[in-house]
């Protein structure tokens, strides 16, 4: 008999919500990059790779996409939750999820009454 584990969390709970985007090479970025990068470094598509017989005029970006070495960057939501426990999320999940916290953050925000708009 196969069971479905699955945890149930109240997003009106949690202590607090990060989430971050990490490439493969455990660089870290608060916000989504939006610029191509190796390690963490950008890359520039204007400037001139170092001289290669096969591949003369060659740019950074051309030798970097050629070689496979593109940065791959992947979403992580951490839930820190109550008595010191913390779930970490990845991918599409960690998207979603930080989505639901966030509109009932906001919900709860609107609602309070001891917040002040400013």
């Amino acid at each position: 008999m196969k069971e479905d584990n699955k945890i149930i969390v109240d997003l009106e709970k949690c202590v607090w919500v990060n989430l971050v985007w990490r490439n493969q090479y455990g660089n870290t970025s608060p916000a989504r990059p939006h610029y191509k990068s190796v390690r963490g470094e950008i890359i520039s598509g204007i400037n001139l790779a170092y001289f290669h017989p096969e591949y003369p005029g060659e740019t950074e970006l051309e030798r970097v996409e050629r070689l496979g070495l593109l940065d791959v960057w992947t979403p992580e939501l951490t839930l820190k939750l109550q008595a010191s426990e913390y779930l970490v999320y990845v991918g599409d999940k960690a998207l979603k999820l930080y989505d639901a916290w966030n509109a009932s953050y906001s919900a709860r925000r609107i609602h309070d009454k001891n917040w002040r708009h400013i």
